[in-house]
Parts: C-alpha cells; sequence; structure tokens
C-alpha cells in the first residue's frame, strides 16, 4: 500500500482546560488524507490526586462542514526533505469544534485514555481514518479536564494522490 507523502503535525506545550480539537485535517481538494498515528502527551497530572480518564473522539467532517476556531496553525514536519509543500491545512486546540452546515459528523472512534499515560492512537494500515479531498478530520479532546492539563502532541498523517 502506498503511503503517499507523510507529514508531522505538532503541537507545543499547551495549557488547556476546556474540550478542544487537538488537530482538525482540512484534506486539500486533490488529495486524500490518511490519518497513521496521534500522540497527545502530557506534564502536569503526576499526581494519583489528578489523574483521571479523558474522552477523545475521532470525526469525520463530510461536505459542507466549517472549521472549529480559537486555534493556531500546526507546526509541519515532512518525512521527506524533498516533499512538496502540504496541500492539507492542519490547525491545533481549535476551541469551537467543526460546524455542521449541510455536511454531515462522521464519529469513527471514540474512546477514553489515562491522562498520566497519554494518549497513543497508532491503528494497523488497514484501519487508518482517510477523507476524502476537501472534507475534514478531528481529532478531539471529548472530556472537559477536571483542571488545567499542559498537553503537547504530535500526528502522523499523508496525502495520497494528486
Amino acid at each position: 500500500m502506498d503511503d503517499g507523502l507523510v507529514y508531522t503535525a505538532n503541537f507545543p506545550l499547551t495549557a488547556l482546560s476546556a474540550q478542544v480539537d487537538f488537530f482538525e485535517f482540512l484534506a486539500a481538494t486533490d488529495h486524500v488524507l490518511c490519518l497513521h498515528e496521534v500522540h497527545i502527551g502530557q506534564e502536569t497530572e503526576a499526581g494519583d490526586t489528578e489523574a483521571e480518564l479523558l474522552g477523545y473522539r475521532i470525526v469525520a467532517g463530510l461536505g459542507a462542514v466549517t472549521s472549529g476556531s480559537g486555534g493556531s496553525a500546526a507546526i509541519i514536519g515532512k518525512k521527506h526533505t524533498g516533499y512538496p509543500t502540504l496541500g492539507a491545512t492542519v490547525e491545533r486546540n481549535n476551541t469551537t469544534k467543526m460546524v455542521v452546515g449541510s455536511g454531515t459528523l462522521a464519529p469513527w472512534i471514540e474512546d477514553t485514555f489515562h491522562v498520566a499515560a497519554g494518549l497513543h492512537y497508532v491503528p494497523t494500515p488497514e484501519d487508518r481514518p482517510k477523507v476524502s479531498p476537501g472534507d475534514r478530520l478531528t481529532v478531539e479532546l471529548a472530556k472537559t479536564p477536571a483542571d488545567e492539563i499542559s498537553f503537547r502532541g504530535y500526528a502522523v498523517f499523508s496525502e495520497i494522490g494528486g
């Protein structure tokens, strides 16, 4: 299977106290976007009394779905320095989730992770979520933390076709 052009999206240590889209991907209009893995860690919840389970979701936004807001552009890395500029748009830590117009939200994964262990989503190649050109994909913190947590993270993804 062709992995396409593989990139990373990163965000630096960021204090969060609300639900956010850790990552929001908008696939380029001429590429399929494929999510390979997601890793989210934290540096503030070391004690047992602060430990908690947090929900996360991976959701596709199909058709007329608009971006969330309040976030920033993710820091993009290339697996190979000869790759072209990324066609997709990747935002991080949007405090407002995707908005449905006449499109559809399609939840793919809904699960929890222990805040002390972090989130490590690494599907097998045949189970990697893919969205069509022009569609969106988010990795959401779906539960409000009990207190402010300083997260950092990265996602590995590819653009296929073009």
